[in-house]
């Protein structure tokens, strides 16, 4: 069985939505394509913690995806989404 986009469920913060609903078209596209890409490669990429945190950090572009994932439930939390400077405060 193959890992893909609807095996594993994608759930946003309030925060992530909030953010994701102010981002411009282009880089919504950008970011809904690299959590995609999360989703559908979860067990074949190395997820590597942060320092000091208990999230992931993904890029897409200049913006950060923080985010932490669940095996047991298949999961994905998107925790929040930011260029770099304002995505890891």
């Amino acid at each position: 069985m193959s890992d893909s986009v609807a095996e594993w469920r994608i759930v946003f913060s309030p925060h992530a939505a909030r953010v994701w609903r102010k981002l411009p078209p282009k880089v919504r596209e950008s970011v809904s394509k690299k959590i995609d890409w999360l989703a559908e490669n979860m067990h074949t990429i190395r997820h590597e913690k942060l320092t000091d945190r208990d999230e992931y950090s993904l890029h897409a572009s200049q913006y950060r995806i923080l985010y932490e994932y669940n095996t047991e439930a298949r999961v994905i939390h998107v925790e929040t989404i930011g260029k770099h400077d304002e995505a890891y405060r």
